[in-house]
């Protein structure tokens, strides 16, 4: 069946979109102001021309505070407008996509109507050619002069950018993309071994994305694609290659993937794998099987992300769905996962099987739980290339508790336990309220706390410290519409922790499970205090003319063991290394 519709034609569309913006950095005592443009043209719909000189993107948003202390990266989604439209024709495979994984790992109702809640444990990071938010990041290709040391938060900065321009667009059953982005040189600010104030300089890095992708067949999809991607910088150049493949039934019965991809960075060149297949046999049960193999030198993070390399494996996830209402339920999904995953050298990194269930309960509850057990494993990644250990068979589980969302209040309250890589129980306890006491004014509160007990963290060399101590996350999110057009919000997260440490252990020379060992300091406790707070008011006087007014504020402080945790929060907010505020108008031109 065919509609066809006409008598309509798509009109050009362009616009221009200058924008000034001033910036008083009160950590570093400094201010700025910046003047830039951007610009689209779309004269059809199958070609789109996008730029920006001078672009300001990173002043408005904010991301969130992550704990990670493991040898692992954080991956950040992408928030900046200019690279998530038509950013898709840069997607080789449903593993770039974040929410691809959680909702093939999770069979998450998305349209459920209780509190959204959703687990994140256990569900892998992405794995993509292009992650834009390498471009304008932290830089990563900076020489640092002997005896000098960058002042804190200095290495975490954004680098800004000269200019960004984008095309997309179809020829027939082509689709294409162009990508290309420039930073400005990086200054950060660093003092030398005399204690004396000194800059470190370096250029910025270029970016190149160039896609290409032939779509053929009315019921039965297929599709073949290339991507490739340059980095260019002071000090390596960094390409990817890539070649992708799809086929999916019309029913959806069978879709497949394939990604081949090779690195060649600083003269060192890898290659990697991907293959996804899915098979739906009806509409409540599907079947996937998931494919990866990884050299151990292919490198894709220069401009894309891969949390690892050296590794091959395999995972199945059986969804299922159950939409009758069956006693008190009304309705049942979940997942049922098997993951295993080897090094190089033939030992088991990665290894479980996951259950993850969804009740839909009267009057718009959801409860929803997950099990979990891990088998023995090693650990290679968290000594720094300093040696591989033994991980005990740990168990998992979690329990959260959901209430209606169209309510004034609705709630959500959770407890969860892990077992740590020897075997102690860490557990968890979480809640959350929504406040919406009007249409113009809603509140999220939450706060998730964790009572480690052997928590296994890195010490330098071939060392490893156990830790028992406290760690508390509590994140406030406010949305006052004080007038139409009139927006003000409020994000508030911190990240506290204090342990004590229980146990010394170091990796044995010939590997295997951790053994006792010498302590190289009088004392390894330890402290984190992460905080990101931000206060913006937008104006939007028409679609893309907007006036921003945004206060900024963040600090990471150094190892204070002899303070209690309450008081980690309150010194947060004290001498920060963020601190910065920043006024932003735009005004778009155009038809």
């Amino acid at each position: 069946n065919t509609l066809h519709v006409e008598g309509v034609e798509p009109r050009q569309q362009f616009s221009i979109i200058p924008y000034a913006s001033t910036t008083a950095d009160i950590a570093r005592d400094e201010n700025q102001t910046q003047i830039g443009v951007d610009l689209s043209w779309k004269p059809s719909p199958k070609l789109e021309v996008t730029g920006s000189v001078m672009p300001d993107f990173g002043a408005v948003e904010s991301d969130r505070v992550v704990l990670n202390l493991t040898a692992m990266e954080t991956f950040f989604e992408e928030k900046r407008l200019f690279f998530l439209e038509g950013n898709e024709v840069f997607e080789t495979t449903p593993r770039s996509d974040m929410q691809v994984a959680m909702r093939t790992l999770t069979n998450e109702d998305f349209s459920t109507a209780s509190r959204k809640v959703f687990t994140m444990d256990f569900i892998p990071t992405p794995i993509s050619i292009v992650n834009t938010r390498r471009i304008g990041g932290t830089a990563n290709q900076v020489s640092r002069p002997e005896g000098v040391t960058p002042l804190p938060g200095e290495r975490d900065l954004p680098t800004e950018l000269l200019g960004a321009a984008k095309f997309t667009g179809s020829i027939g059953n082509f689709r294409y993309g162009i990508l290309s982005a420039f930073e400005d040189d990086v200054q950060w600010f660093a003092t030398d071994s005399t204690g004396t104030d000194v800059n470190i300089e370096a250029p910025g890095r270029d970016f190149g994305v160039a896609r290409l992708v032939y779509e053929a067949g009315a019921t039965n999809r297929y599709s073949v694609g290339y991507i490739g991607t340059h980095t260019g910088g002071p000090l390596y150049n960094a390409q990817v290659h890539g070649l992708d493949a799809h086929y999916s039934t019309g029913n959806g019965r069978w879709i497949a993937d394939l990604q081949l991809m090779r690195s060649d960075v600083d003269e060192s060149t890898g290659s990697g794998a991907l293959v996804d297949i899915l098979f739906a046999p009806g509409p409540t049960r599907q079947h996937k099987i998931e494919l990866e193999y990884f050299d151990d030198e292919i490198d894709l993070n220069d401009l894309g992300f891969q949390r690892r390399n050296g590794y091959s494996g395999a995972q199945y996830v059986f969804l299922y769905a159950n939409a009758e209402k069956r006693g008190f339920m009304e309705s049942t999904r979940g997942t049922v996962a098997l993951r295993h995953h080897y090094n190089d050298d033939g030992k088991v990194i990665d290894s479980g099987i996951y259950w993850r269930n969804i009740l839909a309960l009267p009057k718009r509850n959801t409860v929803r739980t997950g099990f979990g057990f891990m088998p023995r494993r090693w650990e290679d990644t968290d000594s720094r290339g300093n040696g591989v250990y033994r991980v005990e068979e740990r168990l998992w589980w979690s329990l959260v508790w959901s209430t209606d969302a169209s309510k004034t209040f609705s709630y959500s309250f959770g407890a969860n336990g892990e077992q740590e890589n020897l075997g102690d129980w860490t557990d968890g306890l979480s809640a959350g309220v929504t406040i919406r006491p009007s249409d113009r004014i809603y509140a999220d509160i939450e706060v998730d706390y964790k009572r480690r007990d052997g928590w296994i963290v890195y010490q330098g060399g071939r060392n490893f410290g156990s830790y028992h101590g406290a760690d508390w996350q509590p994140r406030i999110k406010i949305n006052w519409f004080i007038a139409p057009q009139h927006q003000l919000r409020l994000l508030l997260q911190w990240a506290g922790v204090r342990v004590d440490e229980r146990g010394f252990f170091r990796i044995p020379d010939s590997d295997g499970s951790l053994i006792p060992a010498e302590r190289s300091l009088d004392s390894h406790d330890f402290t984190v205090s992460l905080l990101t707070t931000q206060l913006r008011y937008r104006w939007e006087i028409a679609p893309l003319t907007d006036f921003f007014l945004v206060y900024n504020r963040g600090n990471a402080l150094p190892n204070q063991v002899e303070k209690p945790i309450a008081d980690l929060f309150q010194d947060a907010f004290q001498d920060p290394i963020v601190d910065s505020l920043v006024a932003k108008f735009r005004y778009r031109f155009g038809n």
